[in-house]
């Protein structure tokens, strides 16, 4: 993959993303490069499903159900939640 700014275009659209299907205001979120994803996986627009976070090399773990619940990925020993941040707060 090649960094700089195609790195920035990346983020950039995940961050519209988030803005216009989860309810953020312009501005208002942010995105990180956490994983290159090969070429040769391909991808639909929106969340990563279990399977495709696991042939990254992810961890996967789905928190409480109650308010949606929430899902847990770890990469490289760094735990990274989405979803109903609540429950996971609730679980600890």
């Amino acid at each position: 993959m090649k960094t700089g700014l195609l790195s920035q275009r990346v983020q950039k659209k995940a961050c519209r993303f988030f803005e216009n299907e989860e309810g953020f205001l312009g501005g208002d979120a942010s995105a990180l490069l956490i994983k290159a994803i090969p070429e040769t996986l391909t991808l639909e627009p929106g969340w990563s499903g279990e399977q495709t976070l696991q042939q990254l090399g992810g961890k996967v773990r789905l928190c409480g159900l109650r308010n949606g619940g929430c899902r847990s990925v770890e990469f490289d020993g760094v735990v990274y939640i989405e979803g109903g941040l609540e429950e996971r707060i609730l679980e600890l």
